[in-house]
Parts: C-alpha cells; structure tokens; sequence
C-alpha cells in the first residue's frame, strides 16, 4: 500500500497536478439595480475578475485602484472576455460612488449594504482577508488567478490576466512538457523502485541472519 500511495504522489508531482479550486456563487443586486450574479457572468463565457478593496484614494490603494481602472477599459469594459467585479466589505454607497467617479468606472461594486449575499460571507468564501487583492475565475468556475501581489503596473496586472486566461485555455502542459515530465516519472519511479528493492534485502537478510 505504501509503495501504491508512493507512485501516485510521484505522478501527481511529475505532472503538476493540482486540485482546482471551484469558485463559490454569490448573488447580489448594486446601487443602481444591476443583478451581480457569478455563475451567470461566467455562463456567458466571460472569465469574472473579482477587485476586493478598500474605496480609498488617499494612500497606497489609490495606485493600485487606477491601475485596476486601466485594465478594466483595455478589456473592453465589461463588454468583451473579462468582466470586472469591485467587492468593497467595509465600503457603502457613498464611498463606492465617489471611488466610481475618481476612476471613472463603472463596473458593480459589492459594499456591505448592497442587496443579496453578504459581502462578508464572499470575503471568507474567498479567503480575501488582506486587501487589496484580485482574483480571475474561468467560465468553468474554477480560479484561475487567486491574488497578483505586488501589482506594479497595469501591463504586469494586463500580463498576468492575458497569460492565465491562455494557460486555461490550451492547458497548462504541451508536449514537449509532458514527454520531458514522462522522463522524470520514469526516472523517479527507477529511483524509487531501487530504493524499495533495498530495504527488502535488508530484511530478508535479517531475517536470514535470526534464523541462524
């Protein structure tokens, strides 16, 4: 069993496999009406990039908040492959509002009294505990990006969304990886199957040597 559960973690290792993360639903209505709803964002097969932050202009958020403006425009403004989302917990309308206007956007804003689901609850959903910080969910609902940190311009933040939406969809693994990640399994498993030959010796010599 040990040498069964062995080869199953150096085939998980080998290929990189890790378990997706499903991103939970949530379900809200803005200040202006709008339904905020994720799991239909995504079913419209837009990938959903969710802002959690703090509406302040005042300190260091301010420059991550335009760089957030900035990338929202380059992809269309809601209308093309990404859809922004802003989820503000200690923020309210008036706050939300006034952040809109200083960026000049005008995607949803989720605040702690916006209609629906409580904006704490997709907080912890989240793990969104320290603000600010993104997340990029695929129109599969699983998370594709989980935070960006530090965001040091908007063509990093640009870069990072372009290269994982591109990862999601041809697959993190090509062939050329996945014949160099064959190698290493195999050598990994020749290592292991030595080591495992040795330790069997061993006791069957040991054995050998209380029966004498």
């Amino acid at each position: 069993m040990k040498r069964f559960l062995s080869l199953i973690v150096v085939l998980m290792l080998a290929f990189g496999v890790k378990a997706q993360t499903t991103a939970p639903d949530f379900t809200c209505i803005d200040d202006y009406g709008k339904l905020v709803h994720l799991y239909g964002i995504l079913d419209n097969d837009q990938y959903a990039f969710l802002y959690f932050f703090i509406p302040n202009t005042e300190d260091q958020e301010g420059q991550f908040s335009q760089i957030i403006a900035e990338t929202y425009y380059n992809y269309g403004a809601n209308q093309d492959e990404v859809y922004f989302v802003g989820i503000a917990p200690t923020g309210d309308s008036l706050t939300a509002n006034w952040w809109s206007l200083d960026y000049q956007v005008d995607f949803p804003i989720i605040h702690k009294f916006t209609e629906g689901d409580d904006v704490h609850n997709i907080c912890d959903a989240y793990g969104a505990k320290f603000l600010a910080t993104v997340k990029l969910i695929a129109p599969d609902r699983t998370i594709i990006i989980n935070d960006v940190w530090p965001i040091n311009s908007t063509q990093h933040l640009i870069g990072e969304i372009d290269a994982a939406i591109e990862a999601h969809k041809n697959g993190t693994l090509n062939i050329a990886e996945l014949e160099n990640n064959a190698s290493k399994l195999q050598e990994t498993i020749n290592d292991l199957q030595g080591k495992i030959d040795t330790i069997s010796n061993t006791i069957n010599s040991n054995k050998n040597d209380n029966m004498i």
